[in-house]
Formats: C-alpha cells, sequence, structure tokens
C-alpha cells in the first residue's frame, strides 16, 4: 500500500468513526495523552483533525500553517459531521492528486522541514491514533481491515520508540502473543484494547 492510499484510507476510517458520534458526545473529555490541554473535549479534538484536514492543501503546496496548537478556527461549526467529511474529502482528493514528485517535494511543518511523503506518514500516525483515541472515548466499536491495519503497523512499530520518547505515545500496553494484529497496534500506541 503506497503512501498516499494508506493516508486516504487512514483518514477516511477516521471518518467513518466520527459519522458515528452523537451530538451529547461532543463534550466528553478525551483522555490526557491525546489532549493538549487538560480537560480538551470531543469537540475540540474533531476540531484539531478538522484543521489538519485543512491543512493538507496549502502544506502540500508548500506553505506554511498554524500549528495545531495555534489555530482557534471552529471548522465544525453547527453541521460536525457533514464539516468533518467535507474536510476529510478535499483532503484525501488533495493527496491523491499528488504525483511522485509532489511527494518529494519539501513541506513545512511546525516542527521542521521534510518531503511530503514523511509528512503524509506523519498524519497517518496521527490519523490512526486519533481514530483510536475518539472510539475509545465515545465508545464506538470499529474494526478496521485487516491489509490497513497492517500497512499503519508498518508505518508505526519502526518509530514506536521514538514517539513514546516524545510523549506522542504513552508507554506501551501489553498484550498477549495470540491478540489481533488491531490490539496489537492499539497497545503499540500506548491504548487500552
Amino acid at each position: 500500500m503506497d503512501i498516499k492510499e494508506l493516508f486516504t484510507r487512514t483518514n477516511q476510517a477516521l471518518n467513518d468513526i466520527v459519522q458515528q458520534i452523537m451530538l451529547e458526545q461532543l463534550e466528553l473529555v478525551m483522555p490526557k495523552y491525546a489532549s493538549f490541554n487538560e480537560g480538551q473535549t470531543l469537540r475540540t479534538h474533531l476540531n484539531i483533525c478538522s484543521h489538519e484536514n485543512a491543512c493538507v492543501i496549502p502544506m502540500l503546496a508548500g506553505e506554511k500553517v498554524p500549528g495545531n496548537q495555534e489555530f482557534n478556527e471552529d471548522y465544525l461549526k453547527d453541521d460536525y459531521k457533514g464539516n468533518f467529511a467535507r474536510l476529510t474529502e478535499e483532503a484525501n482528493n488533495a493527496v491523491l492528486g499528488c504525483s511522485e514528485e509532489d511527494l518529494d517535494r519539501t513541506v513545512h511543518m511546525s516542527y521542521a522541514d521534510t518531503p511530503a511523503r514523511s509528512y503524509l506518514s506523519d498524519v497517518v500516525v496521527q490519523r490512526s491514533s486519533a481514530a483510536i483515541d475518539i472510539a475509545q472515548t465515545a465508545s464506538i466499536s470499529f474494526d478496521l481491515p485487516e491489509e490497513l491495519v497492517q500497512a499503519i503497523w508498518n508505518a508505526v512499530q519502526p518509530y514506536a520508540t521514538t514517539l513514546r520518547e516524545y510523549g506522542v505515545f504513552p508507554a506501551e500496553v501489553i498484550v498477549s502473543d495470540d491478540a489481533s494484529l488491531q490490539n496489537k497496534l492499539v497497545a503499540l500506541m500506548g491504548r487500552q484494547p
């Protein structure tokens, strides 16, 4: 699975989870390890994910965009499901429209300049952990296709220790050897399956 397919499928999986969130659940508080601020609500978390989707087009064009802690726009407005889905589709279309040369172009992340393909890999990590955190917070069960779980595992596993050192992931959760790959992925990201 190439990075464009991995990005779009992970992004769509997150959107599929968001479409199941009930309005009253938007005020649920996210786990501390998944939050920038104490008491961050699910609505704020979805706005951050929406901001990340809104940034894909300008990022791929080489523009600098505000980081996740710097923006203050309400992307969700009165239609959190519709606006989240629209931003997901726009981001996915932008990624699918990238050529190999586009993927090698330097983009300007808030903490580093990197090739676009590395930026997309970073977003895959964010999207997959956000999908887990949002599903768990809103008590939404989900089963990702095995080939998508394997592709996310392949993208995350080599960097899991580094991501844990940077505070992106909490400590790894121990699961049995016979656990499903999805549960092993959730545990690798420091979440309880």
